[in-house]
């Protein structure tokens, strides 16, 4: 139905006469002008045309990678045409069978730097090698002969060959140096001598004219060219550059007869390549270096068996893609890199690089006091919530507190005093828990009491009418169909409470002790935040004599160590402990006051240290985040900071790689991020300096940036954002024509964008407006020829025609095909009141009827959306039947 086509764009602008306020807004919400967006998220990118993505089905190029890290060569299968198998055929007849593929080098890689400077921000981008050899390169362009070729030999020169998607002749000029390729990109047939032809290339005008032929053969070409005039002559199969014009003599015809002296036919900005073994590729007759090229002739020219040519950036000033750019071809023209897209990476701002993609995840750590930070981030559930952590400095230390010295503990089952916190993390949910009141007395009776709310959800949990007078008496709570233990620590709690569940335990005899137990982010995936600081884990006890016993699995964010003690000491009376920790098969051993021992768990490293009186029978050791995240048994950090453990990295062999963002005092009343010591436990990741040189930023594998901002003059604070899919590089590389098309995801969308409806658009027909616009825009009109001035003109019948006239005239009921009541029509009337605009009928036999009709132009069905089928001859609306007519 045309009725469908015209609906849309094609009424964006259109005049409604009439009530059409519901059609105004379908009409509004309408697509039109193309635009270009950028796009976040998880994206599918692919590329009109020829064309191969450098990745490899689910394995992408990831930072720091190489473009060949998952395809090195592109072949025919994925660039049919320029790729294509030729064959070359010398005058003889000999045939050369070749095969055409693209290496792609491992000198280009994705990186996130200022690309030497070029750059006044960092930014992520391929960095591209400026400097090009026979292993040097972006890609290598080869050719690969079934048999030697001698280019030099003369049934050679002048033959056809395609190479790389562009038709050549081998030059005349081919020697034991160079082999010479002629092509043109216009050919112009000069018929006899005198003639003038004249057209335009390139959006420029030309005349040229064919002097005169010779039998060497030559001929001699007067051309004007962008008010340019030259003459000059130019041998068969030899280019020149004439009035600024590059031309290429392809034939030339002496016939020596005055009638007919002869005849020429040359091409247009002829394209003269000359490859020359271990150079530069040069072009034109002045044979100009082509910088960025290196050729590697095997054979040379007289037995050529590959020919190969290495690409990389011309220089260093343009030797970087970013999203959306291309690097093209500057050999042949037709095959180009692109950056398409980014996917799930950060849009940073200019000068001080801020994240503002806002379908990435933030964790925000901000000023709450001079001397207390606080972490805003959103859970799995969709709660966010700002935490006041950090608080100090005490002696230098950070502590892991609010600012009202309110402790958060980070050990199941810790003593907890009214108003701390700690996580829970048993089951499937976790909660991050305030004790809001814990009122216990002595008197064994059962009115003691301990409520607990979770900051994420706000709600509260209450344990009302306990009894827990006495120290070790117990209660439970059921949180999310997970059972807790509440535990009186002292008579009347005088310490606090302890809670924890069934999972885990607070003594060495337990099976799990949970240590940082941690907020899960997003749902569906694995992303953890967890709160750290270096802390105590139950004592381990022992008697003489004791052989190696297992005891109480450390659970950590990245997974879980397990322990063992014994008497090392071999003298009977006497015990010296020995705790052996261990992990995927890798032990580390306390048995001596205050030393340190550092062990890798999943990807992080964890500090344990022995306290003083590992030698006396009972041991307590302490665990922390190590500082520089090497294994050498150093001390770990003290102070109070921010775990962040990622989903699997791709790039990474699936390893859960984390973020460690450390605390710290400046030996004053200020409490900072430590950025100089945060870590990313990744094997790639960048930390760069912003223009706006108080910003940093630093970027892993995943996604994870870490913005850094030092503008305050005495705090300095970080915002963490990720992706909940992998950041990768979406690499292609296509024929020269080809697009970019992004659906989602960081990058560029091409969109039909909605245009706002601004202007007055509804008139009633009686409007002085009305009659200038009948004739410049489309129109839709409302209502039968009975009520609209404009529906009769259009429908060539008098106004006002009433439904009793239309019904009783057969002339009139072929203009107004509206048989009767519960009927309405939307027709298209071509040419209505002027050539090439068309007015839109909707109009029903009653108000009603009208109504209806206007409802089914307003929920038309487009895509997944809308109603009514106006591509059917009618539909019912209601108890309306509306006819459809074009």
């Amino acid at each position: 139905m045309k009725i469908l086509k015209r609906i849309g764009a094609g009424f964006l602008g259109a005049v409604m006469v009439g009530a059409a306020i519901n059609i105004a807004v379908r009409l509004g919400s309408e697509p039109g002008t193309p635009g270009e967006c950028p796009s976040t998220g998880t994206t599918t990118t692919t590329m009109t045309g020829e064309s191969a993505s450098l990745a490899s089905g689910s394995k992408y190029i990831y930072l720091k990678d190489e473009l060949n890290e998952e395809v090195s060569v592109i072949t025919k299968d994925n660039l049919p045409t320029i790729l294509a198998d030729g064959t070359f055929t010398d005058d003889d007849g000999t045939t050369y069978d070749y095969e055409q593929v693209i290496d792609i080098g491992d000198d280009a890689v994705f990186q996130f730097d200022k690309s030497d400077n070029d750059l006044d921000d960092p930014a992520l981008h391929i960095e591209l090698p400026s400097s090009v050899g026979a292993s040097t390169y972006i890609y290598r362009l080869r050719v690969d002969f079934d048999k030697a070729v001698n280019f030099t030999a003369t049934a050679s020169k002048g033959e056809k060959i395609t190479l790389f998607g562009n038709e050549y002749t081998i030059g005349s000029s081919t020697d034991s140096t160079y082999i010479q390729l002629l092509g043109g990109a216009k050919e112009v047939p000069l018929d006899t001598v005198g003639e003038t032809i004249t057209g335009t290339f390139e959006g420029k005008n030309y005349e040229i004219t064919l002097i005169g032929v010779t039998s060497t053969p030559k001929a001699t070409i007067k051309v004007t060219y962008n008010g340019v005039t030259e003459t000059e002559t130019i041998a068969e199969g030899s280019t020149k550059e004439v009035a600024g014009l590059d031309i290429y003599a392809k034939t030339i015809n002496y016939y020596g007869l005055e009638s007919n002296p002869g005849n020429a036919v040359i091409q247009l900005g002829a394209d003269e390549i000359w490859l020359s073994d271990g150079n530069e590729v040069q072009k034109g007759s002045s044979k100009e270096d082509v910088d960025g090229t290196y050729v590697k002739l095997t054979g040379g020219t007289t037995a050529t068996t590959s020919l190969t040519i290495a690409v990389s950036a011309a220089d260093n000033d343009y030797d970087h893609l970013l999203a959306g750019e291309s690097f093209t071809d500057p050999v042949f023209g037709t095959v180009k890199v692109t950056l398409a897209d980014i996917p799930n990476a950060p849009t940073l701002s200019e000068d001080k690089g801020e994240d503002t993609n806002t379908d990435r995840k933030k964790i925000e750590i901000s000023r709450a006091s001079d001397d207390a930070l606080q972490v805003k981030f959103e859970d799995k559930n969709g709660n966010t919530k700002t935490i006041e952590f950090a608080d100090g400095p005490t002696q230098n230390n950070v502590e892991l507190e609010d600012d009202d010295d309110h402790d958060i503990k980070v050990v199941e089952g810790a003593t907890l005093q009214e108003d701390d916190y700690t996580i829970l993390n048993s089951g499937d949910y976790q909660h991050f828990i305030q004790i809001t009141k814990i009122s216990c007395t002595d008197d064994d009776e059962a009115n003691d009491d301990v409520h607990l709310k979770d900051l994420f959800t706000g709600t509260t949990y209450r344990v009302d009418d306990k009894d827990l007078g006495d120290d070790g008496d117990t209660t439970t709570v059921t949180i999310k169909g997970q059972t807790y233990t509440i535990e009186a620590d002292g008579n009347a709690c005088a310490n606090g409470v302890k809670i924890y569940s069934s999972d885990y335990g607070t003594t060495d005899n337990s099976d799990y002790v949970s240590v940082y137990p941690y907020i899960e982010t997003v749902a569906g995936k694995d992303f953890r935040v967890a709160f750290t600081e270096d802390v105590a884990l139950p004592s381990f006890t022992i008697t003489d004599g004791l052989t190696a016993t297992s005891k109480y699995n450390i659970v950590l964010p990245t997974g879980t160590v397990t322990t063992s003690i014994r008497d090392a000491d071999s003298g009977a009376g006497t015990v010296k402990e020995e705790v052996t920790l261990t992990y995927s098969g890798s032990s580390v051993v306390l048995d001596t006051n205050d030393e340190n021992a550092d062990l890798q768990v999943g990807t992080v490293v964890y500090t344990f240290t022995a306290d003083s009186n590992v030698t006396d029978g009972t041991a307590t050791i302490t665990v922390s985040i190590d500082t520089d995240q090497t294994v050498d048994n150093d001390a770990g950090e003290g102070d109070a900071g921010i775990l962040f453990v990622e989903d699997e990295d791709a790039q990474d062999s699936n390893n859960k790689n984390a973020v460690i963002i450390p605390m710290a005092g400046d030996n004053s009343q200020y409490t900072d991020v430590d950025y100089s010591n945060i870590k990313f436990t990744g094997n790639a990741y960048e930390n760069k300096v912003f223009d706006d040189t108080k910003y940093q930023g630093s970027i892993d594998a995943f996604g994870t940036y870490v913005q850094i901002d030092k503008s305050d003059s005495h705090q300095d604070f970080a915002v963490l954002t990720y992706p909940t899919s992998q950041m990768y590089a979406d690499v292609f590389v296509s024929e020269i024509a080809s697009e970019v098309s992004t659906t989602g995801g960081t990058g560029t969308t091409t969109y039909e964008q909605v245009v706002p409806v601004v202007d007055n658009i509804a008139r009633l027909d009686t409007d002085p407006e009305v009659e200038k616009a009948k004739t410049e825009k489309n129109l839709i009109l409302i209502g039968s020829p009975a009520v609209n001035r404009l529906t009769a003109a259009a429908l060539d019948v008098d106004y006002p025609t009433y439904g009793y006239q239309w019904t009783k005239d057969a002339n009139l009921s072929a203009k107004v095909p509206i048989p009767g009541e519960g009927n309405a029509i939307i027709k298209l009337v071509e040419d209505a009141f002027t050539t090439g605009k068309v007015a839109l009928i909707v109009a029903g036999w009653s108000a009603e009827d009208t109504q209806a009709a206007c409802t089914a132009l307003q929920q038309y069905k487009k895509g997944e959306y809308g109603t009514y089928n106006l591509t059917e001859e009618e539909v019912t609306v209601g108890e309306t039947t509306v006819k459809l007519i074009d």
